[in-house]
């Protein structure tokens, strides 16, 4: 049977350039991290000058950043600037990435604000009652909750939740005391009185003349006392015709099944600036 030499059937890549190595066509090698194939075979034809032997198949692109170089430290971060990556060194313990002034990178600073720098709650299971008198206000000694701001910058997140027992028209209203110098009604946290027509929170002028159910009363303010002392806060009430107000239990007080004893609850959170 006849034998026929079809030659070399596909290119061989030959690897690194060697000058002192005999190419013949179809060969392959790299040069200058560029790859060459033979058109003409030889030897010590440098690819990238001999164009007569070699015609090049893939050119070298742009110098890429060593990010193994760049990043030297556990936990630096890799951005890229108007010339290309950057290394940011890690932070301190408690910093947050943030964006420079210049909105231009990245960079460790401290937290902007607005944590929560302390919360707190009491919770009464008992049942607490004033009489004030006919439009006049009082207070209740037992309803009432401490914080001391770490900083007079902070704000003081207040809030309410119980329920209320009152036979005729009543209202409510928070007494700020700030450093012991005696409670005064924030009257920031009500609205404005016109008239006999009193200030009070959200809850204020209720009205329910069945003394065998109660009425859940809740609100919230954010106070602002500017001080690093402790401020306590208390319930204040009123009612229309000096009659007895109860909170955590109906006015009746009758022993029935849907007559219900409830907690309450006072949380004071202070907001850092």
């Amino acid at each position: 049977m006849a034998t026929v030499n079809l030659g070399r059937l596909k290119p061989v890549f030959k690897g690194a350039y060697n000058s002192s190595t005999a190419y013949v066509i179809d060969d392959i090698v790299t040069y200058a991290n560029e790859t060459y194939i033979n058109i003409q075979a030889g030897t010590n034809q440098q690819p990238n000058t001999a164009t007569g032997y070699w015609t090049k198949l893939a050119a070298k692109g742009a110098d890429g950043t060593d990010v193994g170089t760049t990043l030297t430290t556990q936990g630096d971060i890799l951005y890229r600037d108007g010339s290309g990556l950057q290394r940011l060194a890690k932070g301190t313990a408690g910093q947050v990435l943030k964006i420079n002034s210049g909105a231009t990178a990245p960079e460790w600073g401290t937290d902007a604000g607005g944590k929560i720098g302390q919360v707190l709650q009491t919770v009464l299971q008992g049942t607490y009652s004033i009489a004030p008198g006919g439009n006049t206000w009082g207070t209740y000694s037992s309803i009432l909750i401490s914080i001391t701001p770490t900083a007079t910058s902070s704000k003081i997140w207040i809030g309410y939740n119980f329920t209320v027992g009152c036979n005729n028209w009543c209202g409510f209203r928070i007494e700020r005391d700030i450093g012991g110098g005696g409670y005064s009604h924030l009257s920031a946290a009500s609205g404005t009185q016109d008239g006999n027509r009193q200030a009070g929170v959200p809850g204020h002028g209720y009205r329910y003349n069945d003394a065998n159910q109660n009425r859940n009363i809740n609100f919230a303010y954010l106070d602002s006392p500017n001080t690093t002392s402790a401020v306590t806060y208390k319930l204040g009430a009123i009612t229309h015709d000096g009659s007895t107000i109860y909170i955590g239990r109906t006015h009746s007080n009758d022993n029935y099944h849907s007559v219900t004893r409830t907690s309450t609850y006072i949380n004071a959170w202070e907001i850092l600036a």
